[in-house]
Order: structure tokens, then C-alpha cells, then sequence
């Protein structure tokens, strides 16, 4: 379609903004991204057109290569979610529903992966200052979006602390992260550049990417 122009924009905000105020015909977001902004953002005007055939956005927790361990245990703490925990941190987040999860139980842990984790009490958490709903820094240093209820969750799980390293960008995550002065990732995307430092658990976000169009556009 060479009769397409693209307009360069700084943020998914501006390029909703955009769309919705007719300076944009179109926008292509993960859903998940596009919906909490479009509600709190207040653009009634807007509805999804069609998916737009890439890949889902697939999220996962990255932890360090060196601690194997590690992985292994957050996917038990994960698989221990129930289905509806999972539906009410997602509702929370894109619909803005109050039901907050219940506290479940994990039994699956070994004695060895009990030990691992009573000599590492403390988990240092690199997240993505701005990437809401999945994660964001709000008021105050607040970890807030959906990947917060679920390290909330987890942490509870395991009896350890899940503590985020603060004020870092998402660049200096990684960096960080590649030299080991941060342990755990709670949403990340593998990539085959991303598995040279970091092992991935199961995904537990998956969201389809779509198009965004304004409501009066056939």
C-alpha cells in the first residue's frame, strides 16, 4: 500500500490522541497499551478495526542466567495463579474493575528450591518506568499495571521480597541486568539477543497487536 503515509508521533498517546482528533486515519498498538489509554485518556471515539496480523505481544519474567533456579520457581508461583486471578488483574488494569485477587497456595516448591530462596530473601526487580498497563512507576515510586499484581502475588507465594530497583530507564535495565545487579524482569519479551543473559519463565501476558480507527470510519 504505497499510498500510505506515516506520521511520525513521541508516544502511543500522542499517536491516539491523533487518531481520535482526525489528524491520523489509523494506529496499530497492542491491545492491552491501547485500551487503558484510550479509558483514561477519555477517547470514546475510537474502536478496533481489525488485528493486524503481527505476532501477540507474548510477555514474560527474565531472570538471570546464572540462577536457573530462579525460573523454575516463578513458573511454579505462576501455574499456582487460577484462572480467575489472572481475569481480575487483567480486568483491573483495561477495564478498571475493583475485584482484586485472592491469596492462593503453593505446594509444589522442593526442599532445594525451599533452601535456594531462604538464601536469597531479596529479588531486585528492573522494570519499565513507562509501559502502562503491563508496568509503570506512578506517584510517589509506586510500581503499578498489571506485571505489579502479579510480582505481588509471587512474592506472597515465595515469601521473599520482590523489590524494585528504582529510577532506572529501560536502558539501564538491561544493562543492569547483563551484569547481574538485577535479578528479575517481570515483563520482557524473548529475543534471541535477551537469551545470552537472561533465562525466560512461561509467558503469562499475551495480547493481540490491532489496528485503531476512529468509530465513524467504515
Amino acid at each position: 500500500h504505497p499510498e500510505i503515509v506515516l506520521m511520525p508521533v513521541a508516544t502511543t498517546m500522542d499517536a491516539l490522541e491523533a487518531v481520535s482528533f482526525g489528524m491520523a486515519d489509523a494506529f496499530v498498538s497492542n491491545l492491552a497499551v491501547g485500551s487503558y489509554l484510550i479509558d483514561k485518556l477519555g477517547l470514546a471515539n475510537l474502536k478496533v478495526a481489525a488485528r493486524a496480523g503481527y505476532k501477540p505481544d507474548i510477555q514474560a519474567m527474565g531472570v538471570r542466567k546464572d540462577w536457573p533456579q530462579l525460573a523454575s520457581i516463578i513458573n511454579k508461583a505462576l501455574a499456582a495463579l487460577t484462572e480467575k486471578e489472572k481475569h481480575d488483574i487483567r480486568q483491573r488494569w483495561i477495564s478498571l474493575a475493583t475485584s482484586l485477587p485472592a491469596e492462593a497456595r503453593l505446594e509444589t516448591l522442593t526442599n532445594k528450591e525451599r533452601q535456594w530462596l531462604a538464601r536469597h530473601p531479596v529479588i531486585r526487580l528492573g522494570v519499565d518506568p513507562a509501559f502502562p498497563p503491563f508496568e509503570f512507576i506512578g506517584r510517589g515510586g509506586a510500581y503499578l499495571g498489571m506485571a505489579s499484581d502479579y510480582v505481588s502475588l509471587i512474592g506472597k507465594f515465595l515469601g521473599v521480597d520482590m523489590r524494585v530497583v528504582q529510577g532506572l530507564t529501560w536502558t539501564q535495565v538491561i544493562d543492569k541486568a547483563k551484569r547481574h545487579e538485577i535479578d528479575a524482569l517481570p515483563v520482557v519479551a524473548e529475543t534471541e539477543e535477551r537469551r545470552a543473559f537472561l533465562n525466560f519463565t512461561q509467558p503469562y501476558m499475551t495480547f493481540p497487536i490491532v489496528f485503531w480507527t476512529r468509530k465513524d470510519r467504515k
